[in-house]
C-alpha cells in the first residue's frame, strides 16, 4: 500500500466510524485539537494494528504519531 492509499484509508475511518466530518486535511491537527478522545484512539490504534498488520502499544505511539494523518501515514510506513 502507498502513501496516497495509507492516507485515503485512514482519512475514510476518521470519517465514517469516528464521525468527522467533511474533508479531513492531511496536516489537519486532530488529537492535539480534541477531535479524537480516549475512547477515539483506542479504536484508532485497533483499526491501524488490523488493517496494516502489526501491533502498537499505547505506550509506545506518541501524540504527534496520531496527530494528524500524514503523521499517521509516515509512522504507518516506519512498520510497514
Amino acid at each position: 500500500m502507498d502513501d496516497v492509499q495509507i492516507r485515503t484509508t485512514l482519512r475514510n475511518y476518521l470519517i465514517s466510524e469516528v464521525g468527522l466530518e467533511g474533508s479531513l486535511d492531511d496536516h489537519e491537527s486532530i488529537f492535539v485539537d480534541g477531535l479524537l478522545d480516549s475512547m477515539d484512539f483506542v479504536g484508532l490504534i485497533c483499526f491501524i494494528e488490523e488493517e496494516f498488520g502489526f501491533e502498537l502499544s499505547a505506550l509506545e505511539v506518541a501524540v504527534e504519531d496520531v496527530d494528524t494523518v500524514a503523521s499517521m501515514a509516515r509512522m504507518i510506513a516506519t512498520r510497514h
